[in-house]
């Protein structure tokens, strides 16, 4: 996690207490992230995080404000080199197919909805038929999954379409899973595996990125 940039100009806290206080957040079952600095102020809160992190706890607009200015790539980066260390180090090796090849499931999902759409007009849209627009952010994944029910997620790739066009969702998630395929070779060039997909991305044109 260090080994990310840090570009903010008070640096009080690494990179690795900065996203371990993010993903703590989440893993605490956490309503907001004011509700998690209410927590913090608890001495024993504070106590016990540092006794299973060994890390300092920061106020989460700190969070905030550190992944406002990371880039993407270097978090995705991350979780892929995260992943991979779990297959280097045969973590998942009992989970394979054949004794050989890790399954991937491939799959798109709505993450949230709005009534407004960003400033750079990124979010997919659907109008209602009494012309109400709602926007919203969709992403492709790719998940090493496990008969055991665990899901690792490998790569992601958000799901955009024209401003002028109204979502088209298996279009839409069609041109991201090219994207997709694509970081996934980039990342895993070697991993056998096998796709685990419905019926929207079964096409020839699809798989050619895909690591062989």
């Amino acid at each position: 996690m260090n080994s990310l940039q840090n570009n903010r100009q008070r640096k009080s806290y690494e990179v690795s207490e900065l996203l371990t206080g993010c993903l703590a957040m989440f893993l605490f079952k956490e309503t907001s992230r004011n509700a998690f600095n209410n927590d913090i102020k608890e001495g024993h809160f504070k106590q016990n995080y540092l006794k299973v992190f060994k890390l300092q706890l920061p106020h989460m607009d700190t969070v905030e404000d550190f992944l406002r200015i990371l880039q993407p790539e270097e978090l995705e980066a991350l979780k892929a080199a995260l992943a991979a260390g779990l297959i280097e180090k045969k973590v998942l090796r009992h989970f394979r197919w054949l004794k050989k090849y890790y399954a991937v499931a491939i799959d798109g999902a709505g993450t949230n909805s709005y009534t407004q759409n960003d400033v750079d007009e990124s979010r997919t849209h659907k109008t209602s038929k009494n012309e109400k627009v709602t926007y919203y952010y969709h992403v492709v994944e790719a998940k090493l999954v496990t008969p055991s029910g665990m899901a690792i997620s490998l790569v992601s790739e958000w799901v955009t379409n024209d401003p002028d066009r109204n979502f088209d969702k298996q279009d839409c998630e069609q041109r991201a899973f090219e994207k997709l395929a694509v970081k996934l070779k980039r990342y895993f060039p070697r991993l056998p595996l096998y796709i685990l997909a419905d019926g929207l991305y079964p096409q020839q044109n699809l798989y050619a990125n895909l690591p062989k």
